[in-house]
Parts: C-alpha cells; structure tokens; sequence
C-alpha cells in the first residue's frame, strides 16, 4: 500500500466489485432489490464509467438517488441524480 490515494480506475474497481459482492449475496438470499448508499463522488465514477450521461458533472446532489439494475452479469443504469425522495423527505418534516 502507498500513501497516495487511489486513482479514478482503482475506484471503479473496488466500488464495482463491492457491487458484485452485493448482488452475489442478494441473488443467494433470494433478494430482487438492495439499497446501496455510498459516497457521492465514488458513486458518480461508478456510474460514469457504467453509461450514465452526466457531462460536465463533477458531483451528484446531495442526498440523491440513482438506479441500476443488474442482469445477465451486467450493470445498467436507469437513472440518476433524482431528488425526489429526499425533496418529499423534507416536505413531511417540515409540515409537521
């Protein structure tokens, strides 16, 4: 190990290994859905490099979530950066 920090490739490998991981054990415990949360600059290198079309975009907003589905050994990404849940979130806080 290096005291350098980890390159865009190295970041993508681990976090997409990490995923694989995740479906793996979800697919043994007969799952169809898992939640991953994770940080937002890792998740946006992830989805880049798997399709998704974010030019120009150095960050996802905060507290946004993204879709992926896997199938056949294969990550597709669905959608991305919405903040639909967080935005409907804080419009129950705040009408309580």
């Amino acid at each position: 190990m290096t005291d350098q920090a980890e390159n865009t490739q190295q970041i993508v490998s681990r976090y997409d290994l990490a995923l694989r991981r995740i479906v793996a054990a979800a697919e043994a415990a007969h799952e169809t859905s898992v939640l991953v949360v994770s940080h937002g600059t890792a998740s946006l290198l992830w989805l880049l490099a798997h399709g998704a079309d974010l030019p120009n975009r150095t960050e996802l907003t905060n507290a946004s979530v993204s879709k992926v589905t896997y199938q056949n050994g294969r990550f597709k990404v669905d959608w991305l950066d919405n903040t639909t849940f967080r935005d409907q979130g804080l419009q129950e806080a705040w009408s309580q």
